[in-house]
């Protein structure tokens, strides 16, 4: 009875099998990221009363038919993490988790679930500064998950949706949708929530088959690369004690103790000076930046109208998106207001969305194309890939006072330079690489792709994502700060439309124009607003306030925004007129 004292390697414990009726996922190394031990919540603001019948027994049948991963559970099984997918989802095993919390009286937190959409200047950008919402009570309820470890207890699907209910003259619906990080990115979910609101528009009275039927799902046993994949087995080894130690990943720094306590105390000291959170948002008119950016392109081909030698081929070949300059802004935004002797390094650090890249097995394309699965070189990950397909690179290192000093179109071109090197700029097909501006696919494909696998593997192996979390490796020197931004535009949240939802019998009045596909005369219900929130255990709290998000777009305008204290909102507010011209 006591012969578990005398186990040894050499006489292992048997592997422990999977539970009856599952099938089985493990983690790709995309999964086990930095942020894989949060629990992150997407807020979606819907200006319509919605049925909760609706919106549950259509997603079950989304998940169960076309995303079955979706309904996983999540374990810990012989020492690494899986998917666990249900062969069969019924009541007792539902595909994901569905509250309901309806309220009588209208929403106390309006302002602050949905910032004005009134802003003083239509055609300028508009800053609004709210107290934070209460988004875990609003957003979750009593039951949902808050840790990763307690996704990991039996029967606990990866969704929890929760919705609150407001009176019908409030005509408004906050969704909760709750998930780990560990199985889920950004992108990933709003793949399921765009695929979530097809169903509900083109459904006939309830018929939820229709709607599921045409929309494209995700293999259930799709994984971004196969057991040999090289970056794999050199984490693996090294975890074991086997493998030589991975180079450091780009834009992280190794740091001695006196450097920890630097760094740490400093994000103390900063959050005891300025101890109240408030959240400044940013409504950036879409006009408006496209002006900004035909600027910055003229400045461009101004400075390349003449001269020679290397230098000046780079420059004629620089070239920035919307979202390079958005960046640029809104990190020189958030800085105007330091001091101009300020030398403090800021690295920024972007989170980088993969699917694009042509680095994962041939085994992950689209079922429906069978010449690109039988293809010998590496492909981009298809379009309903769900799970994490990320990773942060180092996008923008420079002083305080010398981003200052840098126009809006500078800093731009450092971040495109700095997308594009990570990317190799031969990681996407031509068609993804916007006008003239296209490089050879082929080009320094082996070295970038390398590059980008051992930086996953590195954040994957076990004992960095310790020293991360312990502060012995840092993504800036002690003394500088870090920044690190998250784009959401490519997941789609401000274009979610939620007619197919309303309760029956009242007028959605939000949009004037039905789509033409759609099974009746529904109007489109937009959603006005995206929150995000999230949670972990006390060993690895969420940076909230080293975190700036790209939180949505619709037609007409881009929402960005950040956490900071009370008195850094202050100071921006104070330097705005003169930053924005208004």
């Amino acid at each position: 009875m006591l012969s578990w004292l005398f186990s040894s390697p050499s006489n292992p414990s048997p592997p422990t099998p999977a539970p009856p009726g599952t099938r089985v996922v493990p983690c790709s190394i995309l999964d086990l990221n930095v942020a894989q031990e949060w629990v992150y919540t997407v807020g979606l603001v819907v200006p319509a009363q919605l049925d909760p019948q609706k919106l549950k027994e259509s997603l079950l049948m989304l998940i169960e038919r076309k995303f079955p991963r979706a309904g996983a559970r999540l374990a810990f099984r012989n020492g690494a993490y899986e998917f666990q997918i249900p062969d069969k989802f019924d009541a007792e095993t539902p595909a994901a988790s569905f509250t309901v919390e309806r309220h009588t009286d209208p929403c106390p937190h309006r302002d602050t679930v949905l910032p004005s959409s009134t802003p003083s200047s239509t055609s300028k950008p508009s800053l609004v500064i709210t107290p934070p919402p209460s988004l875990a009570t609003l957003l979750r309820s009593p039951t949902c998950p808050q840790t990763l470890s307690a996704f990991l207890h039996p029967h606990v699907p990866l969704l929890h949706i929760h919705l609150s209910l407001y009176p019908a003259d409030d005509n408004l619906t906050l969704i909760g949708v709750t998930m780990p990080h560990i199985a889920f990115d950004g992108v990933g979910i709003g793949v399921l929530l765009r695929a979530w609101t097809h169903v509900l528009n083109h459904s006939d009275g309830g018929d939820w088959a229709r709607g599921v039927g045409s929309v494209e799902g995700m293999p259930w046993d799709l994984v971004p690369f196969g057991e040999g994949d090289a970056a794999r087995q050199h984490r693996d080894a090294v975890d074991e004690g086997e493998g030589e130690e991975l180079r450091l990943a780009r834009g992280w720094f190794p740091t001695t103790l006196r450097g920890t306590f630097t760094f740490l105390a400093r994000m103390v000291y900063s959050q005891l000076c300025d101890p109240r959170d408030v959240m400044l948002y940013v409504r950036v008119p879409k006009a408006w930046l496209r002006g900004v950016k035909a600027g910055v392109m003229d400045d461009l081909s101004g400075q390349t109208s003449g001269g020679g030698g290397s230098e000046q081929r780079e420059k004629e070949r620089d070239w920035v998106g919307s979202s390079d300059v958005l960046v640029a802004w809104w990190v020189k935004l958030l800085h105007a207001h330091r001091a101009p002797t300020d030398t403090t390094p800021l690295h920024v650090h972007m989170a980088k969305d993969l699917r694009p890249l042509r680095i994962f097995s041939p085994s992950c394309s689209s079922p429906s194309d069978p010449a690109a699965s039988s293809s010998p070189d590496p492909l981009p990950l298809p379009n309903t890939y769900i799970n994490n397909a990320w990773c942060n690179f180092p996008a923008l290192t420079a002083p305080v006072s010398a981003l200052q000093r840098m126009s809006v179109g500078e800093v731009a071109v450092r971040v495109r330079r700095a997308i594009l090197g990570y990317t190799g700029a031969g990681g996407y097909s031509h068609s993804d690489v916007e006008g003239d501006n296209r490089h050879d696919v082929d080009a320094g494909r082996r070295n970038w792709a390398a590059n980008i696998l051992h930086d996953v593997a590195w954040l994957s192996t076990k004992a960095n994502a310790q020293k991360i979390k312990t502060a012995q490796i840092l993504p800036c020197p002690p003394d500088g700060e870090c920044l690190n931004l998250s784009n959401w535009r490519a997941a789609g949240f401000g274009g979610l439309d939620f007619g197919g939802g309303v309760v029956d019998g009242v007028d959605a009045d939000v949009g004037e124009t039905a789509l033409s596909s759609r099974t009746d005369s529904k109007k489109k219900v937009k959603v006005a607003f995206v929150h995000w929130y999230a949670s972990s255990n006390t060993s690895t709290p969420v940076p909230r306030r080293q975190v700036g998000t790209v939180l949505m777009e619709d037609e007409e305008v881009v929402w960005v925004g950040k956490m900071c204290g009370a008195g850094e909102a202050e100071r921006v507010r104070r330097i705005w007129g003169d930053f924005v011209g208004v």
